[in-house]
């Protein structure tokens, strides 16, 4: 049955009139593959997208097409894989009780492994700066490691603890969540010394840290996405919340849009154009449990239970030019196909003549084409569009009656998606 609930929804795109508003903001399912195991993770290499798997270590897959993606390659060394940072062509695995692994993903085909550092416990989380890795080790702390050589890793620094969970870096301060206690703030500017500089005490924990511009995004579990100023990196001062139906795993942020994955309730797209008072976009009930985020040319990539799903998003952005009025003398019929490639045909009815203006605009209202201008009969209609050339995306179409009379012109704007 999911498989068919993934097929409904990819269907279930359809090019209707519209004006572009946060009321109509939609995240739509438009391809999905099932991965061996619990999909943890997931990240983007050029049209790729790299999934940590709990049980079958990393699996990659090709997403030139979102509606199909296609598996690719693997790298399975034994441990499960919870987390990963890439940086270039080089991906750096949380490689649970086989600590940290280093892969050399240029061929997603065939990845090759560079070099691998066993920590003592088990590794939950990594983050990257330069040539440091931080891994936060479940049984053991937090153990810097130089990987200016993947070849011959070496550590560098330790904290000790029996809980840390997540960790991020900004410039010289460290923010680690520590399980029944907070976020531990340390400053690194000696690596090889870290020293304690305060908590952040929270009645919940915390599965994941983003830094984002002078923010700070916690996900915490049954607490939602808790938001912190960090423009004095070490005195974060407390900002909002945003509270998620199930527990929140993992945050993904795009733009001025945060993406949270949620184990109950899916896929939250939350509005943090302003942190302090962030506001719900939608919510997408994905099939199975959201474990992380990543994206992609426009897309989002969730990992999801035993599932990668391709989702579609629109860039929270106020498009004036592209905004409709009300028409009543003509409307947009349909699109079809929709999703399409390369070719669209546009069918619109007029309940009578006029000067009509069709313009092709794309996810941020900058005009791409105009497809044509001129005098129209009443009745049906027809005009295609060819994408070619074009980057696989969302595009609104807008047509426009020119002799709409004294209350100024008239508009009717549909949505089309161009998968390659």
């Amino acid at each position: 049955m999911r498989r068919y609930a993934i097929i409904a929804a990819v269907m279930a795109i359809l090019c209707l009139a519209t004006a572009y508003g946060q009321d109509d903001w939609e995240l739509q399912i438009v391809g999905g593959m099932f991965t061996p195991g619990q999909a943890q993770a997931v990240a983007n290499y050029s049209y790729y997208a790299l999934v940590a798997d709990m049980e079958q270590g990393l699996n990659i897959y090709d997403v030139s097409n979102p509606t199909f993606p296609v598996f690719v390659g693997s790298f399975f060394n034994g441990g499960w894989v919870n987390d990963m940072v890439l940086r270039d062509n080089i991906a750096y695995l949380a490689n649970w009780n086989s600590g940290v692994t280093i892969l050399d993903i240029s061929n997603p085909a065939l990845p090759e492994s560079l070099g691998a550092f066993n920590t003592p416990g088990t590794t939950t989380d990594i983050f990257v700066s330069d040539n440091l890795l931080f891994a936060a080790d479940f049984f053991n702390g937090l153990v810097i490691l130089d990987i200016a050589d993947p070849g011959n890793i070496s550590q560098g620094g330790f904290i000790s603890s029996m809980s840390f969970s997540s960790v991020a870096v900004d410039d010289t301060v460290i923010y680690i969540s520590e399980l029944g206690s907070g976020i531990q703030i340390y400053s690194i500017a000696d690596t090889a010394n870290p020293a304690y500089k305060s908590t952040i005490p929270l009645a919940t924990d915390c599965n994941d840290i983003l830094l984002h511009d002078n923010y700070l995004y916690l996900a915490c579990g049954q607490a939602g996405m808790l938001v912190y100023d960090i423009t004095d990196n070490l005195n974060p001062v407390s900002l909002s919340s945003y509270n998620t139906v199930g527990s929140l795993t993992r945050i993904g942020i795009a733009d001025t849009i945060a993406y949270l994955a949620d184990s109950e309730s899916g896929l939250t797209a939350i509005n943090i154009t302003d942190p302090a008072n962030p506001s719900l976009i939608q919510t997408l009930d994905t099939p199975g449990t959201a474990n992380g985020v990543a994206f992609y040319n426009g897309f989002t990539l969730v990992a999801d239970g035993n599932m990668l799903l391709i989702v579609y998003h629109e860039e929270y952005v106020d498009i004036d030019e592209v905004k409709a009025t009300t028409p009543s003398d003509f409307s947009i019929v349909n699109c079809y196909p929709n999703p399409f490639n390369p070719a669209t045909k546009i069918n619109f009815s007029l309940a009578r003549g006029s000067q009509i203006t069709i313009d092709i605009y794309d996810i941020r209202g900058r005009h791409i084409t105009n497809l044509t201008r001129g005098y129209f009969e009443p009745g049906e209609h027809s005009i295609e569009w060819n994408a070619s050339g074009m980057a696989s995306g969302m595009f609104f179409i807008r047509i426009s009656d020119n002799q709409a009379g004294l209350d100024g012109s008239q508009s009717a704007v549909a949505r089309i998606l161009y998968l390659k």
